[in-house]
């Protein structure tokens, strides 16, 4: 009977005990949401601010390197709104975030009846932080295009491709564009947006690649990382 007793008593403190463990998670999740609804709204702000700021400013390439400054904020504020539907920050479904991204920048930085932009996005899962240093890539990648790879053509098209193979992520990014310049290297490159692609490229341990194919126009922009950490 008191071994009954005792195994009764183990029992009922391991079921309280794993009741806290619960009630405790679901607590820590919604200060977690919290946290990330009230980081979303500060960045908001920050992309208000920018605005104003625009509205004031009557130098061009100031009001140019602006309007850059909030398209990085809005693809920091689509990935948060991505988290706060999200139940798990350790797996975000890649595609879904990168096709919202996209089709939210492309509003603001291409001319859908002069720029055609087309996607593949693998399905698989990342971490939150590896996902925001992709949403920030693709951003400036797309930028990049936008600004650059089109001047004196009626038309053009981006096609981005996001696939894992095997243990890897391999990032594409391919315009039809005018193409870069053959001498053109990232550390005499005088914008920011590829020496930040770069620099988060590093961070994700992965490789980058300026490829000017010869059989076919404008600039293709390769990055793997492994997808583990």
């Amino acid at each position: 009977l008191k071994t009954i007793a005792s195994n009764f008593q183990l029992a009922t403190e391991r079921i309280a005990a794993e009741r806290e463990t619960k009630h405790q998670l679901v607590q820590k999740t919604a200060l977690l949401k919290e946290v990330h609804h009230r980081t979303k709204n500060n960045i908001v702000a920050i992309e208000s601010l920018l605005f104003l700021q625009i509205q004031k400013c009557t130098d061009e390439p100031a009001v140019e390197i602006l309007h850059d400054a909030i398209n990085r904020v809005k693809s920091m504020r689509s990935l948060y709104e991505h988290l706060l539907v999200s139940d798990d920050f350790s797996n975000i479904l890649v595609k879904d975030y990168v096709t919202s991204l996209i089709e939210k920048v492309s509003l603001f930085i291409l001319d859908p009846a002069r720029i055609d932009i087309r996607f593949q996005i693998d399905e698989f899962s990342l971490d939150s932080k590896r996902v925001f240093s992709l949403g920030i890539i693709i951003n400036e990648l797309l930028t990049n295009a936008a600004k650059y790879a089109f001047n004196g053509l009626a038309t053009g098209n981006v096609f981005i491709q996001i696939v894992q193979q095997a243990d890897k992520i391999i990032v594409s990014v391919h315009d039809d564009g005018v193409g870069l310049p053959h001498d053109f290297s990232i550390e005499k490159s005088k914008g920011s947006g590829l020496m930040l692609v770069n620099m988060l490229t590093q961070e994700l341990k992965g490789e980058l690649y300026i490829d000017r194919p010869d059989s076919t126009p404008g600039t293709r922009v390769i990055i793997k990382f492994p997808i583990g950490l």
